[in-house]
């Protein structure tokens, strides 16, 4: 074994070496910080063709013919032999990736060499990265392996490992994308195993390996479909059918309060109208085009959002900090764990100080006091957004850069609790929302405008303040967040609530909904090659996510809900805000029942074709059945087809990889004797 490993470490190091000097020379001239995203956005395609090119070069050019041979003839098994070579690879692939990052990180760490705040756990986002390359070296692997075409099946597990790279993307902790790497990548390592063994034939590969490879497949089939189907209404849309981006209704407000429908077709402005279908005096004169309809509109707030939850969010450990006041040369972070802003000076990148509730508080002496709780901070996706005002669920606090001090400038009543600050449209204004209200503060501390929160919390998430005119007056919109359905499928009506210059409510009236986009009937094709494991697998995950966005309140969501429940309403039409019982949906599930029977049987009649057991037969009917489309497609994949002749006796086709005939049992017939023959061939006294 020590042997083998010697060898096969001597015969890849060089592509190991340039892996490294690739990474180590980017890492090192760019000098991202460990959150960049740039940074991330790099190190996942240079380890995942680091992790694929070393696995198919390690094993493709042993793969067949004479130098197959050569490996097999050795003193070892030839499961110890495919052990020696993983274990061989994997190292120089990790000794590849690792050197240099870990280097890298040794240097971010030491003070004095990047301005900004560091902790250990900043490098898990690249370690994920690092570890998702294994299962591109097994998919690099088994590319080589596999008897297949290169145009068709044979790059299905390259797939695969894509689909880890974006679980590693998209879950919220460490340990799930681990935990998604190893679950996606052991039917890998499992299959190349089987495939080592076989030489890549799937008839004689292991049961295990088999089984491994389907999975590895049909995962790689469901996430292409997937992919796909958002591009189906390409040709929909040039052949004149209705798809679900042909039409979108938005609901605006004028700067004097009159509800205004915009109809946008293919992303351009349609037409724009009020409720009764006339034109807004506004509009008269101008162009439709979006600047005019911004002009129009009343200027809201910006709303509190939630947060998205990550392990790959430097807002977990910081939060940049920034305003008109700022100073150049000085870069300010409100950091979690200290729960104070510290200042970095960008040339010497330096601690200057900290900042508490007290106030500035130069380099090496503790401040009097640190902020209590945790503040808001409006993050989309993977990045958080520098902060002009620090919002605790106690107070709001303004940070004055140049003179460095603090100042709190609302505190809530008691009882109340701040869920967080946002700009609104004025100098100096501030929105504010509570668990309780909406308020517009000034920065000096003056109230401008103040009302009861009007409307159930667990359906609304979205609250946005804006100023009217003609006469002078307040509006609060209250909508439901993307993520806070009552039910999946199910989109909660908007709500309008104006106040007098005073606070006091004067109207009220209820908007319509207002989906990502309106569902068209032509979505219920898509019941055709949606498999019903993967209609049943996208509700579960979708529901789930919602289910655990509303039990913390909406403060925080994961990035794969913003995935399903905003991206998947183009091709899931069971999240797409189409009514539970409507037609489309009832259609659309009808379908996915059709196509899947369908696939079902033809995989039946395939499988009776190629003579292939009861058992077998049973397998590949059922996976046609919850797979669908991908499942039959897999059986194209991995079967092997063989050929058929005649029968010499019933005359009915029979496959030529069994001894007898599967209809009537009789043995092939023997050739005709040309006077070589050795042996008598007694076989032929059947056939008398």
């Amino acid at each position: 074994m020590k042997s083998l490993i010697w060898k096969e470490c001597h015969e890849n190091l060089k592509w190991a070496t340039l892996a490294a000097l690739g990474l180590g020379g980017l890492i090192f001239v760019g000098r991202p910080t460990l959150m960049n995203p740039a940074l991330l956005l790099f190190l996942s395609p240079i380890a995942a063709v680091s992790g694929a090119v070393l696995g198919f070069l390690q094993v493709y050019y042993e793969s067949d013919g004479d130098k197959r041979s050569l490996l097999l003839h050795r003193p070892m098994s030839p499961s110890r032999i495919f052990l020696g070579k993983a274990v061989a690879g994997v190292g120089l692939y990790l000794l590849a990736m690792g050197i240099p990052f870990a280097s890298y990180v040794a240097w971010v760490a030491t003070p004095g060499h990047v301005a900004e705040p560091f902790r250990w756990q900043m490098a898990l986002p690249g370690l994920a990265d690092i570890l998702t390359g294994v299962a591109y070296y097994f998919a690099g692997m088994l590319i080589a392996l596999r008897e297949a075409r290169w145009y068709a099946s044979r790059c299905l597990p390259l797939v695969a490992a894509l689909l880890c790279s974006f679980f590693v993307w998209v879950l919220p902790e460490f340990w799930q994308a681990v935990l998604a790497i190893v679950i996606l990548g052991a039917p890998l390592a499992v299959a190349v195993w089987g495939s080592f063994l076989t030489g890549g034939a799937f008839a004689p590969l292991p049961r295990l390996s088999k089984v491994a490879l389907a999975v590895t497949c049909v995962t790689a089939l469901l996430a292409l479909g997937v992919v796909v189907k958002p591009f189906v209404w390409l040709p929909m849309r040039f052949i004149g059918l209705p798809t679900p981006r042909a039409n979108m209704t938005r609901y605006k407000l004028d700067r004097e309060g009159r509800v205004l429908i915009v109809r946008f077709r293919q992303g351009e402005i349609e037409s724009l109208t009020d409720l009764e279908g006339r034109e807004p005096p506004l509009l008269k004169g101008k162009p439709l085009s979006f600047y005019a309809l911004q002009d129009m509109c009343a200027p809201f707030s910006a709303d509190v959002s939630p947060g998205f939850q990550s392990y790959r969010n430097a807002g977990r450990f910081y939060m940049g900090c920034e305003n008109n006041t700022s100073r150049d040369g000085e870069r300010w972070f409100y950091v979690s764990d200290q729960r104070l802003l510290v200042g970095y000076d960008v040339r010497s990148s330096h601690v200057i100080g900290t900042c508490g509730p007290d106030g500035f508080v130069p380099a090496g002496k503790q401040p009097a006091a640190r902020f209590e709780g945790e503040p808001y901070q409006h993050s989309f996706l993977l990045q958080t957004k520098a902060a002009e005002r620090l919002s605790f669920p106690e107070g709001v606090y303004l940070v004055d850069f140049g003179s460095r001090t603090v100042r709190k400038f609302y505190s809530p009543a008691e009882g109340e609790t701040v869920l967080g600050a946002a700009s609104a449209v004025g100098e100096g204004r501030t929105f504010v929302l509570t668990d309780k209200s909406a308020r517009v503060i000034h920065r000096s501390g003056t109230t401008l405008f103040s009302a009861p929160f009007a409307v159930d919390p667990d359906n609304y998430g979205v609250a946005r303040v804006a100023q009217l005119e003609n006469p002078e007056r307040w509006v609060v919109r209250y909508e439901p967040s993307w993520f806070m359905f009552s039910e999946l499928g199910n989109i909660t009506s908007g709500q309008l609530v104006e106040y007098d210059p005073a606070g006091r409510e004067v109207a009220r009236g209820p908007l319509p909904p207002t989906p990502m986009h309106e569902p068209s009937d032509a979505q219920a094709l898509l019941g055709l090659i949606t498999p019903p494991a993967e209609a049943a697998l996208l509700t579960w995950a979708t529901e789930h996510s919602i289910d655990s966005a509303r039990q913390n309140g909406g403060r925080e969501v994961q990035p794969l809900l913003f995935l399903l429940v905003v991206l998947g309403q183009w091709f899931n039409p069971l999240g797409a805000g189409v009514a539970p019982g409507s037609g489309t949906i009832l259609a659309y599930r009808g379908l996915i029942l059709l196509s899947a029977l369908a696939c079902a049987l033809v995989c039946f009649l395939l499988a009776r074709r190629a003579s292939s057991s009861r058992a077998g037969r049973l397998v590949w009917t059922l996976c046609g059945l919850l797979f669908g489309p991908a499942g039959l497609l897999l059986m194209l994949a991995v079967e092997e087809w063989p050929a058929r002749v005649a029968c010499p006796k019933c005359g009915k086709p029979r496959v030529v990889t069994r001894d007898a005939c599967e209809h009537c049992g009789v043995p092939h017939a023997p050739a005709a004797p040309d006077g070589t023959e050795i042996f008598d061939s007694i076989a032929a006294a059947m056939y008398v």
